[in-house]
């Protein structure tokens, strides 16, 4: 978008079809079906890619559009993600990224928009698995949600001003908690992120119900397998249950930790008071992929994984949550997943006390 806003600066009588030439010189993704459309001072729309049913550019003012009023009372150059809007051109569903155009003299001069199919932002949301009654949205600053995806209904808008998110975000930009959704109701572990400078807010929530249902499922397994044991070894097979029933008494007390974090989507480690790591969940390795040598010598292949230039960074996050005995900031670090690609990650340290 900045080097189209450049060109149409350098070139205010660019054409229909020299945008679209341009478009295809930048090798905009064409399955992101995005339209650009540059908007003049007062609403009117000058140049667009899209166009009518009847292939026609359209005479279209858009001064009543939101994202169109926020830039034009906005200063910044920042890029916006509006909330998803139904085209007037072609009377699709569309989310508009816009910026704005500023004349040389500091006065606003428009808007450069972009609009997309919300597919943009929900394929990464559809890949992941977070269990039954899983949402994943994107809300903005305002407390408007610009999309959420609870299982597989998509759903626009909503006023999460009074949710448990804004009361976090106070205190944090960046962790989780388990609160009851306004929206449907469910009671969910929520994780949560804000990306700034965009103002926007990224969440990812499992319900606590899942969790529950699939530690019972393990529970049975493990029933099952104990009575099946039990044929061969009648003495033995009251032990299993014993334990069995212990396991299932301790998860209701005190949520069996290792047990439960199998069960959550992210990676997580345990580390030693000298930061050395001496646990991970089945997710860690999943994703590193180490051999069985590496898995039998130990948990060195954890920070392997890490990108070599972030690898003083993180050792430094380690040092100063344990320095300071409390939950850090986040740490951002690049990890090697089994394939050899890196994926950015974003980590958290919470110290475990003993009580």
């Amino acid at each position: 978008m900045l080097v189209l806003r450049r060109d149409y600066a350098q070139n205010a009588g660019m054409t229909h079809k020299e945008l679209l030439l341009r478009l295809d010189e930048l090798k905009v993704d064409n399955e992101l079906n995005p339209h650009i459309s540059f908007i003049d001072a007062s609403g009117e729309v000058l140049l667009s890619s899209a166009t009518s049913s009847n292939g026609q550019q359209q005479k279209l003012n858009v001064s009543d559009r939101e994202y169109f009023q926020k830039k034009k009372s906005d200063q910044d150059d920042m890029l916006n993600v509006g909330s998803p809007i139904q085209s007037r051109i072609t009377g699709k569903w569309v989310v508009p990224l816009t910026r704005r155009i500023t004349n040389k003299n500091g006065s606003f001069g428009g808007v450069l928009n972009m609009t997309v199919e919300p597919t943009l932002f929900t394929q990464p949301f559809e890949q992941t698995s977070l269990g039954a009654d899983a949402t994943r949205a994107l809300i903005g600053l305002d407390g408007y949600t610009l999309l959420r995806l609870n299982g597989d209904k998509l759903i626009f808008g909503g006023d999460t001003r009074k949710s448990q998110l804004f009361n976090e975000l106070k205190r944090s930009k960046v962790g989780s908690y388990t609160a009851k959704a306004s929206s449907d109701g469910v009671q969910r572990t929520v994780s949560y992120r804000l990306i700034e400078p965009n103002g926007i807010v990224i969440i990812a929530g499992f319900s606590v119900a899942s969790i529950e249902a699939a530690f019972a499922a393990k529970v049975q397994g493990y029933a099952i397998a104990a009575s099946l044991f039990g044929l061969l070894i009648v003495a033995l097979t009251g032990l299993l249950i014993v334990g069995i029933l212990r396991q299932a008494k301790l998860f209701k007390s005190q949520q069996s930790f290792n047990q439960l974090i199998e069960l959550v989507p992210q990676l997580v480690s345990i580390l030693d008071k000298n930061g050395h790591v001496v646990w991970v969940n089945q997710r860690t390795v999943e994703f590193v992929g180490p051999n069985e040598q590496e898995q039998r010598e130990g948990f060195d292949w954890v920070l392997a994984a890490v990108h070599a230039e972030d690898l003083d960074r993180v050792r430094n996050f380690v040092s100063s949550a344990l320095l300071h005995q409390q939950m850090a900031e986040s740490c951002e670090y690049r990890k090697r997943r089994v394939d050899g690609s890196y994926l950015w990650f974003s980590s958290q340290i919470t110290r475990i006390v003993d009580q």
